[in-house]
């Protein structure tokens, strides 16, 4: 049955709350998602968070710029060690550890199901269009 929705058992057993609540064919469905944000900000590093938690198909995050002390204060993943360090690079290895089965990249990509925009990053970086 998991398998023809795309889920594996073990995955079936990893999130099995979240299926008891909205099914396995939603599941099933995040699992071939995937979410391109742009601008790595608080809001999106939650956002983040939780969508590697809840098992998206592939995480895409862009944002190059340097991690500064600001951002120490108001974004829990990044600490001293990674100041001037990408904020998309870091972001991306510290959510791999949370769910090894999501795909997470930095690399620009056109395929993709959600874009979240926040800010004018996206004008910043170089589209594949």
């Amino acid at each position: 049955m998991a398998e023809s929705h795309g889920i594996s058992k073990d995955e079936v057993a990893l999130y099995d709350r979240q299926i008891r609540l909205w099914g396995l064919a939603a599941q099933g469905l995040l699992r071939q998602s995937t979410v391109k944000i742009y601008g790595i900000k608080t809001l999106t590093l939650e956002l983040s968070k939780n969508l590697v938690l809840a098992g998206v198909g592939s995480l895409i995050l862009i944002d190059p710029t340097p991690i500064n002390e600001k951002d120490l204060e108001t974004q829990y993943y990044f600490h001293e060690e990674h100041l001037g360090s990408a904020r998309d690079q870091v972001l991306a290895e510290r959510l791999r550890v949370l769910n090894p089965l999501v795909n997470i990249t930095t690399e620009d990509t056109d395929e993709c199901d959600v874009v979240v925009d926040v800010g004018d990053m996206r004008d910043s970086v170089k589209m594949n269009a």
